[in-house]
């Protein structure tokens, strides 16, 4: 804790002056944040004077910089954090700094970070309460010591000075400082004993100018827990804190307290917001701080501390009427031990000037609590002045971010239902939809109309402020700001006028402000049209007499006259003052109301004089909205002399007041053209454009008009700005050869495409999907299609022409719908990989499957004519799928890969027959059915009804198939809900009536001519199936398809529909990588054809393994040139080629820690060399398990292993893992961890040698920690039914190793049986990296080449050794020990290990 000691001024306890000077505040010195390392105190001088400490720690970043109190980042507001950021654990903290040695008398300190007040500051002594430390405004510290000069007192843990003493000393302060600055008010704030002495000292000295700010004033002392508390210390031994160290097991700067500690981080109470909050972080806090509680208070200082309170509650109860102080409580709900309502209420009524402030919800720490802000409390008190009295103007403190955020938060309902509209006028008399209009310097004078109750003014004020940074200066009735314990309503409902610049409406306070150059908001009608009646709104009740008008020429203030309405599209009044004298009760209250609030306007015998204060009575409706509009600027600079005259000032008060009728007037005709006038049509815009900004308002307001609403983001007038996804135009031409030569469509978007081997991993935590586009691009460009002629053709969008030479062609046949969009959310990715051309057929084309299969067959044969050794892969969907395989049947010859997405078997009879007979008897008019049915159009019969009829159902719904609002109202099948919905009549012209029969044959066919021609396919494939489309899928029908196409692979997705690429989790591109299926030649080849993962990918993977990573936290040790140990992976080498070489875990469970770190931390790509098994696509492996868990080695490199692949590898100059023991170490039986089974043959070392390869061993441990075997292939071989499975296994994997003499050749394959065990910890540790280049020659040599194998083996069982050993001495070995600690600092932080 940074902080200032004053000298002591304490004269009475016979203590030295030397020994006071040399007393020190010692602490642990820890690393833990915020731990105060040294406070020292300093000479005194007679007045208590004041020498400033640094503490020897580094900027946090929480206090080194203050910044002004005027400065306002208020457009920023949401996004503000609390002010306040310390808290109980960091009192109990910095306490344990002032416990010890801590001899000496009471004295005073001041915190560094409350050393940036401003000149001419209050004086503030802060008390403490029972503790004594004085640290318990350490969570107010930074803000009050912006606008005080913060003392505190310190009371020694050993101190035994009596109340009356302390009294004097506080006292003698107070003089002291009193007479250096006579004009400077002194705040005495007290908490529980310290409020008791604060009343003392100000009933003592009621000549001096104190305030008093009490916390939780100690009233009397509950003898129902002091006695029992009482008589069992007395009976307590005396070595109570060695005590609770020894029950407890903890000292403190042990491992366990430092846990403790780290549960009390700020970051935690965000992480455990939802399962305890600050209550959680308070017991921690207490926990982990026992030790330095029980040295604050030990047995005898306790008893010691219960005297003082009594003798203390005596002495204040006592002399409480001597008090002429004004005074602020403050009470906590929750504390019943010190506490007496009765007291507190006698204590309200006998102070003079007395707030009491009630915190309900808080409890026995009250400065501590979230919802407590010293300084927020003082500035809705009107508390805080810096001369004798209150000034509203020079003592106004402007509002942090925070503090608007809240009143923003608090207003939140308010403004979100009625989305206010606000209309300024630029100096050329242009009507914008912004404050743009309103002048930026001052002074200015908003003048204008007062809605009821005042409802206007928090949009309003909140949003000059956000906009424009413009603070509006309210002028409010007096009775705002009077604090009458006796108010018939709470008055901190005021709290906010106060908070964000209200000021009691007088002729003195409008002259001062003007003078400032403020900008201030007065409203002549003041009460009487705050609080009007029935049937008068949007009425003025100004003066007669022109009252502003001079003062705002004195100093030629801008006047802005505004209007607002909407009121009456909120509530109705059904109440009001006239009712409500005609019930006794209510016109009894309306009266004493109206005593205290006092009229401003009496004698006046206008309506203006009939102010009756009361609460209208409402009747609130469906909300509609608000809408202002601030007139142009009326200048006065100049025109002082002008004005006193009268007439020229009434003509000119006359004109402001038409100006606001105007202005009302306007806006009341306006709203009627306003489609989103009502709350419906907002709430669904809103909830699809919550992320563009609020709703654009009138559909016609001056020279805003239609161009507004082009331009607004939700009325398509084929502009690209209003939606993220749509395309434009699309253009396609008829082919100009005979095999559909293709023409590039150009979209009007601006895209960046990233190549495929970028790969930012290090923040792949925060990666968002690859793939963004959904269901509703596919429809919405789909528009674009609908009236197209001529015969099928081929295009090719220009966001899939980014692909790299030499890529592959895919043609893309369509399915039902025949657009030919069906990749539109797969086209960026594939488009970087493959030479994208779509088959668009037209709706009204009438092409038979027989001759589309022709057309497809004829550029196939044409492409592959051009580029015979390019393979051509045909993707089709559902009926595509049944052309596609047409084709392929009849061209053996020709290298095609089908990629076959809910390929069309069968038409369920159920639904289709029902289908073709109901279209048969449906009139040809369905398009226009719809439009009338549902009522809304598209296209330029859309854009009249905006205009014309108000009526935006279409927009409506497509606002809501918006991605962002999938996120906020329900997902996927909300999102193509509504779609379609928005799409109907694009869907009705894309599948008119003879369309649809049309299609319902040409299915039927080109099944028929599928299923015949099955056999004759000899192209490997690819089948993507959805769980949940059950029309035209038959599971025994693709059953048979897979088992009679010679290469196919077979991939399901349970939870998708009908619409398989539109679904989110389907990435074609990732499915192609995953199942190794893309290829530029003959074959797939492992290393060529490879393409690195999208950072997305790798998210998903650790995701997967999300789990596994976190349970082990595993630790990654390195070794550097010089052969240090580093905890990084800093010693691998970055540049290639690199050979891997270690021990394999059982089930490879090493891999992905080890891979996704390498990736993260180094973007070293680890190609592993891994058993062929994993990539065969029929075996009784898969049959056992999922392929798909073999999905992570593919995606992130994995190789099979040869010699072949490993030369390629090492001539690539990749990063190779490469595990000797291969099966027989990752599936090893009971007993055999960490034991290497290596070849005798030094089989990696030459090739490693001809290409220079660096090779680094590597060990990894914890598997032991993890699991435990009880099912090996031992056992397994004794059990009939699993020794079979495991021969097959083994069987269709083969033996890498056959023949193979030592235990290498008995590599049974099969799944061991596991029992887990809690979680303990990975370690890895990379030997230092062993040079070959230049080797070559040397390792020719049978015995050199078998010495370096030796040696790196060797090395890979000491680096296993070492961590065996070393694990040993990591305190976070263990889950729960790892646990606390991430979950204090965050799961993704770097738990700490042993020492290297």
């Amino acid at each position: 804790m940074a902080a200032t000691v004053l000298g002591s001024v304490f004269g009475i306890s016979p203590v030295s002056t030397e020994r006071v000077c040399n007393a020190d505040f010692r602490s642990t010195k820890s690393n833990l944040r915020g731990r105060t390392q040294a406070i020292k105190s300093v000479a005194p001088t007679n007045h208590g004077g004041v020498r400033r400490v640094h503490k020897n720690k580094e900027d946090d970043g929480e206090g080194a910089k203050v910044a002004k109190l005027v400065e306002s980042p208020y457009s920023k507001v949401e996004a503000a954090r609390p002010d306040l950021r310390k808290r109980l654990s960091d009192f109990l903290e910095d306490a344990r700094d002032l416990v010890g040695d801590d001899d000496g008398p009471p004295r005073w300190f001041s915190p560094l970070e409350c050393s940036s007040q401003a000149p001419g500051s209050p004086l503030l002594l802060f008390i403490p309460g029972t503790d004594g430390t004085g640290l318990g405004l350490i969570r107010h510290h930074k803000k009050l010591g912006e606008i005080f000069d913060v003392w505190c007192l310190h009371i020694p843990v050993r101190d035994r000075t009596p109340a009356k003493d302390l009294v004097k000393l506080i006292e003698r302060t107070v003089k002291s400082e009193n007479y250096r600055f006579p004009n400077r008010p002194i705040y005495l704030v007290g908490e529980s004993i310290g409020a008791c002495l604060a009343l003392d000292v100000a009933s003592r000295n009621p000549n001096i100018d104190l305030a008093l700010i009490l916390a939780n004033p100690a009233t009397d002392v509950n003898n129902y827990m002091s006695q029992p508390l009482s008589g069992m210390l007395n009976v307590l031994p005396d070595g109570v804190p060695t005590l609770l160290e020894e029950i407890f097991g903890f000292k403190q700067g042990d491992p366990l307290t430092a846990m403790l500690d780290a549960l009390t981080n700020e970051f935690y109470v965000h992480q455990m917001g939802g399962v305890g909050g600050g209550i959680l972080r308070d017991i921690f806090a207490v926990s982990a701080n026992l030790p330095t509680l029980s040295r604050m208070f030990p047995k005898d200082t306790l008893l010691w501390k219960l005297e003082l309170l009594k003798s203390a509650v005596a002495s204040a109860n006592s002399h409480i009427h001597a008090v002429r102080a004004e005074t602020l409580i403050l009470l906590s709900g929750r504390d019943q031990w010190l506490l007496n309502v009765e007291d507190i209420d006698r204590l309200a009524l006998t102070l003079p000037k007395c707030v009491v402030r009630k915190m309900k919800d808080s409890g026995q720490f009250l400065y501590f609590e979230d919802g407590v802000d010293l300084v927020t409390i003082i500035k809705c008190t009107c508390f805080y002045r810096r001369g004798k009295s209150h000034d509203h103007l020079s003592d106004y403190i402007m509002p942090t971010t925070f503090e608007l955020k809240q009143q923003i938060d608090d207003h939140k309902l308010l403004i979100d239902a009625t989305s206010p509209v606000m209309l300024s006028t630029l100096a050329n008399g242009k009507v914008v939809r912004s404050l743009e209009g309103l002048p930026s310097e001052g002074p200015v004078l908003y003048v204008g109309y007062h809605m009821l109750l005042g409802f206007e003014l928090a949009p309003m004020v909140s949003q000059l402020l956000k906009e424009r940074n413009i603070h509006l200066r309210g002028l409010a009735h007096p009775m705002l700001f009077v604090n009458n314990q006796d108010a018939l309503v709470d008055t901190q409902m005021f709290d906010k006028y106060k908070i964000m610049g209200g000021v009691p409406v007088s002729n003195f306070n409008i002259y001062k402000l003007l003078s400032l150059k403020s900008h201030v908001l007065l409203y002549p009608g003041g009460v009487r049209e705050a609080l009007h009646r029935k049937g008068e709104e949007y009425k003025l009740f100004w003066p007669e007499q022109p009252e502003f008008v001079r003062v705002a020429s004195k100093f030629g203030a801008k006047i802005v006259p505004f209007g607002v309405v909407g009121e009456d599209d909120i509530f109705d009044i059904v109440l009001d003052g006239n009712d409500q004298k005609n019930i006794p009760i209510l016109k009894d209250l309306m009266a004493e109301a109206t005593k205290q609030a006092g009229n401003l306007r009496e004698g006046d015998e206008s309506e203006l004089g009939n102010q009756d204060c009361y609460f209208p009575g409402l009747l609130p409706k469906i909300p509609g909205r608000f809408y202002y509009y601030f007139g142009k600027p009326i200048e006065t600079a100049g025109r002082e002399q002008e004005l006193k005259d009268k007439e020229k000032a009434q003509e000119f008060y006359l004109q402001v007041k038409s100006e606001v009728e105007e202005c009302i007037a306007y806006l009341k005709m306006k709203r009627e053209s306003d489609p989103y006038r009502n709350l419906l049509p907002r709430v669904l815009y809103q909830a699809s454009h919550v992320v563009l900004g609020s709703i654009n308002g009138l559909s016609s307001v001056s020279s805003l008009s239609r161009e507004t609403f082009r331009n607004a983001g939700f009325f398509c007038w084929k502009q690209s700005s209003s939606s993220k996804y749509r395309l434009t135009a699309i253009r396609l031409e008829s082919s100009t050869t005979t095999h559909g030569g293709i023409r590039r469509i150009r979209k009007n978007q601006d895209e960046k495409v990233a190549k495929v081997v970028e790969s930012p991993y290090a923040n792949v935590e925060e990666e968002r999907p690859d793939s963004r586009k959904s269901l509703l691009d596919f429809l919405e460009e789909v528009r674009d299609f609908v009236g197209e002629e001529g015969p099928p053709r081929w295009f090719s969008p220009l966001e899939s022409s980014v692909q790299a030479q030499g890529s592959p062609l895919l043609l893309f046949i369509p399915g039902i719908d025949g657009t030919g969009l069906g990749l539109i959310r797969q086209h960026k990715k594939l488009g970087e990989l493959f030479d994208i051309w779509c088959l668009h057929i037209p709706a009204r084309d009438r092409t038979s499957s027989k001759d589309l299969v022709k057309l497809i067959e004829q550029t196939v044969k044409s492409e592959n004519h051009h580029f015979p050794n390019r393979p051509i892969y045909l993707v089709g969907e559902s009926i595509g799928a049944c052309l596609a395989l047409d084709v392929a049947a009849r061209n053996p010859n020709i290298d095609l890969v089908l990629i076959l997405a809910n390929p069309a078997t069968h038409i369920n009879n159920l639904m289709s027959q029902p289908l073709s007979g109901m279209l048969n008897v449906l009139p040809d008019g369905i398009p226009t059915l719809l439009e009338e049915i549902f009522g809304f159009k598209q296209g330029f019969f859309k854009c009249l009804q905006v205009y014309y009829t108000g009526g935006p159902l279409t927009e409506t719904l497509e606002a809501f198939s918006n991605e962002f609002s999938v996120h906020q109202i329900g997902g996927m099948m909300l999102r193509d809900l509504f779609a379609v919905s928005a799409n109907l009549p694009t869907l009705s012209r894309i599948f008119s009536k003879d369309t649809l029969l049309w299609k319902l044959e040409m299915l039927k066919s080109a099944i028929a001519s599928a299923k015949s021609n099955i056999s004759a396919v000899r192209a490997e494939s690819l089948i993507l199936l959805s769980g949940r489309d059950q029309w035209m899928l038959n599971l025994e029908d693709i059953d048979r398809f897979s088992r009679k196409l010679p290469n196919c692979i077979l991939r399901k997705f349970n939870d998708s529909g009908p619409f398989l690429l539109l679904e989110d989790d389907v990435d074609l591109v990732t499915i192609i990588k995953c199942t190794c299926f893309y290829r530029r030649g003959r074959s797939h080849d492992y290393i060529s054809d490879y393409i690195m993962p999208t950072p997305y990918e790798l998210r998903k993977q650790l995701e997967e393994h999300r789990l596994l990573i976190y349970a082990t936290s595993p630790v990654m040790l390195s070794t550097l040139e010089n052969g240090k140990i580093v905890r990084s992976l800093e010693g691998l080498p970055s540049e290639g080629p690199v050979l891997y070489v270690g021990y394999h875990m059982i089930l490879g469970f090493e891999l992905p820690p080890m891979i996704a770190q390498l990736m993260k931390e180094r973007n070293i790509q680890l190609r592993g060399l891994t058993h062929p098994i994993i990539f065969m696509n029929k075996t009784i492996v898969h049959d056992i398990l999922d392929p798909q868990i073999f999905d992570k080695y593919k995606i992130t490199g994995g190789a099979p292993v040869s010699h072949a692949n490993i030369y390629k590898l090492l001539s690539s100059k990749s990063h190779v893992l490469l595990y000797p023991g291969g099966v027989r170490e990752a599936l090893h039986r009971k007993g055999e961890e960490y034991k290497l089974f290596w070849p005798e043959q030094p089989e990696f070392v030459r090739v490693a040698s001809k290409f220079g390869a660096k090779i680094v061993p590597f060990g990894v441990v914890g598997e032991d920690d993890i699991c435990k075997i009880v099912l090996d292939s031992n056992d397994q071989r004794n059990i009939p039914i699993l020794k079979e499975l495991m021969e097959r296994a083994t069987k269709e994997a083969g033996n890498l190793r056959k023949g193979h003499e030592s235990e290498l050749g008995n590599q049974d394959f099969y799944l061991p049986g596991l029992v887990p065990k809690i979680p303990g910890r990975f370690y890895y540790y990379f030997g230092k990296p062993i040079e070959t280049s230049g080797k070559e020659q040397e390792l020719r040599d049978k015995e050199k080449a078998q010495e370096l194998y030796l040696q790196v083996k060797s090395q890979v069982e000491q680096c296993i050794a070492y961590l065996k050993m070393k694990r040993e001495s990591d305190p976070y070995r263990n889950l729960l020990p790892r646990m606390l600690y991430q979950a204090s600092r965050g799961f993704s932080s770097e738990t700490p290990t042993f020492d290297l």
